[in-house]
């Protein structure tokens, strides 16, 4: 990616001219991707305590990082469609950024609060404890079919695909996103990979019973589905296997397929260690965090994760979806 790419990217996802004062003058000379997304990431010294971001690094880091690939995307103007609760807070950052963004899968609450939130100042839209419930996806269905063929460059797919446990579902959704995207339109949408559960689990061992610990592990693995919630799984979502999200994309009609970590060695990082960075002063704590934002541009920290950002393009012409 050139150099004005990036400083494009970087203008486009820079926050309100105070809270830059605020956090100190920033160089209008980016160098490489990395830079400035670093310097976005790093804007959360700047937020105020009373705003509650403190011990939210991760958040911070995953919100930055799948934004500025949402925006790698798109030109200087672009439609989006906000798929769903968990897709909202990107949804209401890339209207503040300046795009047309369409909101589906949103109760009359949720669209509201989220209009307002697109009109106010600040940051509190970022964090959104709101979950999509699979028992709407006809709803949801039934209103991207009322949306034209072809009408969307980007289609937003987060806290979505895996929470749909059933794989027709998920197939249903894809169609149904493809549909309305516009001939080379991306869809974005955010897994959970099942080698970080694996993971966690087999971390938990030390403190956990070994058969109930083992037992869970090796349903979720065979079937990707997690049937009770615990304090590592969450009963009826979807665990998926890396390199299948790209085949299921692809035999849908996508091309031209990535899969990006959203937040690498960040997932495992506890509340106390994030403490103790911060204790160790702005210079040192950058430094690190830069480490730490490095291991999720590491294709072979995809997997171990906590969250899989899948950007496919849209391939050919097919035949609407029965569903449709």
């Amino acid at each position: 990616m050139d150099e004005e790419r990036v400083n494009n990217l970087y203008r486009r996802l820079k926050l309100d001219s105070a809270r830059e004062a605020a956090a100190g003058e920033v160089s209008d000379t980016v160098s490489d991707e990395e830079t400035a997304q670093m310097l976005l990431m790093m804007r959360y010294w700047a937020l105020p305590e009373e705003q509650g971001w403190e011990g939210k690094e991760q958040l911070w880091i995953r919100f930055f990082r799948n934004v500025l690939v949402i925006t790698s995307f798109l030109d200087a103007t672009g439609d989006i469609l906000s798929l769903a609760p968990g897709s909202a807070p990107y949804g209401i950052h890339m209207s503040k950024c300046g795009y047309d963004v369409s909101f589906a899968g949103l109760s009359k609450e949720q669209l509201q609060a989220a209009q307002e939130q697109t009109r106010a100042h600040g940051d509190s839209y970022i964090e959104n404890g709101e979950e999509f419930d699979p028992g709407s996806l006809d709803n949801l269905l039934a209103q991207i079919g009322d949306i034209k063929e072809d009408r969307f460059d980007i289609v937003l797919a987060f806290g979505l695909f895996d929470r749909l446990p059933n794989e027709r579902d998920r197939r249903r959704l894809a169609e149904a996103v493809r549909w309305v995207l516009k001939p080379g339109g991306f869809v974005l949408a955010e897994f959970m990979p099942r080698p970080a559960l694996a993971f966690a689990v087999l971390q938990e061992l030390q403190t956990r019973r070994l058969p109930e610990m083992l037992g869970g592990l090796i349903e979720v693995w065979e079937s990707g589905v997690a049937e009770m919630y615990s304090s590592l799984t969450r009963g009826g979502y979807y665990y998926a296997q890396v390199a299948a999200i790209t085949e299921f994309f692809e035999s849908i009609g996508f091309e031209d397929s990535e899969i990006s970590a959203s937040d690498g060695l960040a997932s495992w990082l506890p509340l106390s260690v994030w403490e103790k960075l911060r204790q160790s002063g702005r210079e040192t704590f950058d430094e690190v965090l830069a480490i730490i934002a490095d291991t999720a541009d590491d294709p072979s920290t995809v997997g171990l994760s906590k969250h899989a950002l899948y950007s496919g393009k849209k391939a050919g012409r097919r035949a609407a979806p029965a569903e449709l």
